[in-house]
């Protein structure tokens, strides 16, 4: 009874760790990458300074647009005409 039990107990234990590690790690992988992912912040390095103060540029007409009192229509014929 001893011979018959032990290795049949060990096979299915063996089976149901290997079924529930190929279940849980694809899992697991992809939750690590996503947390890995949120807490990465790119090297300031790697920035476009130029992007960066081209945008500023463009945050700064539209806001003088705004206060002057100006249209996008307003300035889109203003630029057809001259």
């Amino acid at each position: 009874l001893w011979e018959f039990y032990l290795p049949y107990l060990y096979s299915c234990i063996s089976l149901m760790g290997g079924l529930l590690l190929l279940m849980c790690t694809p899992v697991g992988m992809s939750r690590m990458f996503t947390v890995m992912g949120q807490l990465l912040v790119k090297p300031t390095i790697l920035e476009d300074l130029d992007e960066q103060i081209y945008c500023i540029h463009l945050q700064e007409e539209a806001l003088q647009r705004r206060l002057n009192g100006m249209s996008v229509g307003d300035v889109l014929a203003r630029y057809r005409q001259g």
